[in-house]
């Protein structure tokens, strides 16, 4: 179409097929990080986060393991996988499966007629085009006011914030990031760097300060 309508506008001009479309973007490396969650002091998971990018194109990854043991019984478990496609800031596809302490859930969403058609545990809605999976993996995706649990499905309300540049301690290391504080439904204090999240602290259940802090970071194409 493109050396259709360039033959057209420009007559006699022999546009070879290399000339009548600019490349495809070259593919960034993939950004593998790794994450440990911390319950007030104590190591209690992992995050892992794959993010490749080509162009406006962003696939992520994300595999959640959590185990909060008292007294060395196992209190609570969470097992989370998710993939999901974005174009910039807005969600394509999203997929996730969740075992929240024996309780499962599995989550489709995808962009349809200007609508997210999301499907919980084959309960299907229509939600808002602009509503996002809380993955948190990138300041433009997490400063949204609304999102849904992507374990679950849930709606959520928040109110973000950007605080701006801020010097963080990252496993006692300084580093220079961008600070976003979500409030409402999804509190969240969260630390960016020019490729993805590095840390997050949140208040859990009990009051017991959860933190996520980045341990491993790679890139490789």
């Amino acid at each position: 179409m493109k050396a259709c309508l360039a033959a057209a506008v420009l007559g006699s001009i022999v546009i070879s097929p290399a000339m009548a479309g600019a490349p495809a973007p070259a593919a960034a490396p993939t950004v593998h990080r790794v994450f440990d969650i911390m319950r007030s002091g104590s190591k209690i998971g992992t995050d892992t986060f794959d993010i490749s990018r080509q162009g406006d194109v962003t696939n992520v990854k994300i595999v959640t393991h959590v185990l909060v043991k008292i007294m060395f019984v196992n209190a609570y478990r969470y097992d989370h996988t998710e993939s999901g496609t974005w174009k910039g800031s807005q969600l394509v596809s999203f997929n996730s499966t969740t075992d929240d302490n024996g309780t499962n859930h599995e989550i489709a969403a995808t962009q349809a007629a200007g609508k997210v058609a999301l499907d919980v545990d084959g309960t299907k809605t229509e939600l808002p085009k602009g509503i996002v999976p809380a993955s948190l993996f990138s300041a433009d995706v997490s400063n949204k006011s609304q999102l849904f649990d992507p374990g679950n499905g849930k709606r959520l309300s928040t109110k973000p914030k950007d605080l701006g540049e801020e010097t963080v301690a990252v496993h006692g290391a300084p580093q220079t990031l961008r600070h976003l504080k979500l409030a409402g439904e999804f509190d969240r204090d969260l630390w960016f760097d020019k490729d993805g999240l590095v840390k997050m602290t949140l208040l859990g259940s009990d009051k017991s300060v959860i933190t996520s802090e980045l341990r491993v970071s790679t890139a490789s194409r």
